[in-house]
């Protein structure tokens, strides 16, 4: 049964994917860029799923708080990983995988095992986009971004 539900997903899954990319792609358009944020680099646009558009703050603090600040707006925003790495989440650290922890053999990783990578989650805002977003979500979304950016930025950078 599960096989048989799994191939008609997989036959969904080239519409799904156009409509995040198309509703990226309009997010993406309509905020244009943000004096203070850096994009996330893209590799490989044309193979990326759409699934998300991705800034990196100055600082996690002011990352944190436009989160916050965009979600208060109604827009799907957060933190890659709750601005962690893979690593230190929680389930990780307590040994509560699927593995059962197997993959930390010698100890639970410690901080500072990637300050690069550890840096740059910290910093992320990420915005969530679904495949049944409307024009009308898209158009929101970029409006909500806008608003925090025209208004919060700079009040969010002294908090």
């Amino acid at each position: 049964i599960a096989g048989a539900l799994g191939v008609v997903q997989l036959g969904r899954l080239p519409t799904l994917v156009a409509a995040m990319r198309a509703n990226r792609e309009r997010i993406a358009s309509a905020i244009g860029a943000l004096d203070g944020l850096t994009p996330r680099r893209e590799p490989d646009p044309a193979g990326a799923g759409g699934s998300s558009l991705t800034w990196f703050a100055p600082d996690a603090g002011l990352a944190r708080r436009c989160v916050e600040a965009l979600r208060a707006e109604g827009a799907p925003a957060a933190q890659m990983y709750e601005g962690l790495p893979v690593y230190l989440n929680p389930a990780v650290r307590a040994r509560r995988t699927a593995a059962g922890g197997a993959e930390w053999r010698a100890r639970p990783p410690e901080l500072d095992l990637c300050p690069r990578t550890e840096d740059l989650v910290a910093r992320s805002i990420t915005i969530g986009v679904g495949p049944a977003f409307t024009p009308q979500d898209c158009d929101g979304i970029a409006s909500a971004v806008h608003k925090v950016a025209r208004h919060g930025f700079n009040g969010l950078r002294r908090a």
